[in-house]
């Protein structure tokens, strides 16, 4: 298959080839990316791909780079040209890959709107969702996961963990459930095992998280995306919250895995070194009062926005099943 590496805004490419246009295998694997201090260098997003590496698979898959936008804040800061430029260094990068497209979205969306332009590229069965900076670090069957996942469809959302296989963290925590009752997070972290003939271990739990994971697109498209719409957030500040007991079976949320096992993934350092430069100076009291209201104000407001997704997800979750 030849790589379409041109970058492209929230368009299709227009020299992309039938064999691209037509490609049925299992999975795609999204990596998505934004700009971050070490910007416009590439170093952080090239490991990650590299990690690609580690998934085991006898089948070819598409590799689609989606570029988000960006924000407000990030322009004011001067980083439009840092920005073009780690574009351009991330089209070198790829040309010598000959199964990934890469897209840019034309402006700031989040996860969820990344994710969902995403999908808009995408015609395979499942999704395998990689932020830039969480490098895969074990080799996974990945024709296996698929194989069980396509068996035993309670394995809806299967996440590749950053932390030991132990419930710790926000598989150990508890989730309150509409505001009455507290469920016990480290109680449902429990190991399950996955159908013949691979019988691989999963790891049921009431964490949701964007870390990255496989789930069918039609999960992603309706059951987490389709509440957000076109609120800019990220999912897991919708759905970590909604992880209950009631809920997991339309959640379907687990970790691969045994219970012990060691991360499947790491965090690369790429937000806290390079280029990144603060807003313009808030030194004087005036302003020093007025971006701590601003602050305020966008804290309420999202609080506010997040309550509300909040409602719309666990209404489609009832809906889903009932």
């Amino acid at each position: 298959m030849r790589a379409n590496t041109s970058a492209q805004d929230d368009s299709l490419a227009s020299n992309q080839t039938d064999a691209d246009q037509q490609v049925t295998d299992a999975v795609t694997v999204v990596v998505t990316t934004n700009l971050i201090p070490s910007a416009p260098d590439t170093s952080v997003i090239a490991e990650t791909l590299k990690s690609l590496e580690h998934l085991v698979t006898e089948v070819s898959y598409r590799v689609l780079v989606v570029g988000d936008g960006l924000k407000t804040s990030e322009k004011l800061r001067g980083s439009t040209p840092r920005w073009n430029a780690y574009k351009k260094n991330l089209e070198s990068l790829l040309l010598s890959r000959t199964n990934t497209s890469l897209y840019f979205r034309k402006n700031w969306g989040h996860i969820s709107q990344t994710l969902l332009f995403a999908l808009r590229h995408i015609n395979t069965e499942y999704v395998l969702i990689v932020q830039h900076d969480l490098p895969f670090i074990r080799d996974l069957d990945l024709d296996a996961i698929i194989a069980a996942m396509r068996r035993e469809p309670k394995l809806k959302h299967v996440r590749f963990n950053l932390r030991s296989n132990f419930p710790d963290g926000q598989d150990g925590g508890t989730t309150r459930n509409r505001g009455r009752v507290e469920e016990d997070r480290q109680w449902f972290f429990q190991q399950h095992i996955g159908p013949l003939p691979d019988r691989l271990p999963f790891i049921r739990t009431l964490s949701w998280s964007d870390n990255n994971f496989i789930c069918s697109a039609e999960y992603l498209s309706q059951t987490i995306l389709g509440p957000i719409g076109a609120s800019r957030v990220a999912p897991e500040w919708v759905f970590n919250s909604l992880g209950t007991e009631e809920n997991h079976e339309v959640l379907g949320t687990y970790v691969f895995g045994a219970v012990g096992d060691p991360p499947a993934i790491r965090h690369t350092d790429g937000r806290h070194r390079g280029q990144s430069r603060p807003l313009p100076s808030t030194k004087s009291a005036n302003r020093r009062i007025f971006w701590t209201i601003r602050r305020a104000i966008q804290l309420e407001l999202h609080r506010a926005k997040i309550n509300m997704l909040h409602f719309k997800a666990q209404a489609s979750i009832d809906r889903t099943s009932a």
